[in-house]
């Protein structure tokens, strides 16, 4: 079962009530609600659909396939906080928000993403069948990166914060340009996730 979850997949279509369809992959069986089908099946008909786990534990396959799954990476909106737990993305699934866990968090919980924020993650699932969603790391912004031009300097810009360290803050500009914050340039530490606003005094090389 677990890998099934957070994957695309093609399954066979089995049964149905008045609500869902049902479809088996591999043995496993997995709702997929009526409501919203752009495409009705019959059955023995194939369908391919995103699978996962929702809130209330149930297979589910949608035909909706959202940007963030295993091995891919995408912006989703943090709706919630818990600080027993970590934050809540939102992915685009109607019953399922992805946990980012807090061991991946800032340890100091004033960075912590807010409602409305956004962090790229993926999907990982666990031994236990749960899924997370995982914080991109440095190697991933740098490779969708663009290399930044001479004439930006003194542009206004705006872009996501990525990375929390003590040399600074990281960020992604929405045209997937990579920023960095001087302390002495900022007024205070924005929160991980956090969209700011700021204006280009240097272009480096890298």
């Amino acid at each position: 079962m677990n890998n099934l979850i957070g994957q695309i997949i093609t399954a066979l279509v089995t049964d149905e009530n008045e609500d869902a369809f049902f479809v088996q992959k591999d043995g496993v069986t997995l709702k997929l609600n009526k409501e919203g089908l752009e495409t009705v099946p019959e059955i023995g008909d194939t369908v391919e659909g995103f699978a996962y786990e929702n809130s209330s534990r149930e297979l589910i396959l949608t035909t909706f396939i959202p940007k963030s799954r295993v091995g891919h990476y995408a912006f989703g909106e943090v709706v919630e906080t818990r600080r027993d737990l970590g934050v809540f993305v939102n992915i685009g699934l109607p019953d399922k928000d992805m946990v980012v866990s807090l061991d991946e968090l800032p340890t100091i919980n004033k960075l912590w993403p807010k409602p409305g924020d956004r962090l790229m993650i993926a999907l990982e699932v666990d031994e236990k069948g749960r899924t997370w969603g995982k914080i991109a790391d440095e190697a991933i912004f740098r490779s969708i990166s663009k290399a930044a031009k001479p004439e930006m300097k003194n542009e206004n810009v705006e872009g996501t914060v990525y990375r929390l360290k003590l040399v600074g803050t990281f960020l992604l500009t929405d045209d997937f340009y990579i920023g960095f914050i001087h302390p002495s340039e900022r007024e205070a530490e924005p929160r991980l996730g956090q969209m700011v606003q700021g204006r280009v005094i240097g272009v480096r090389p890298e």
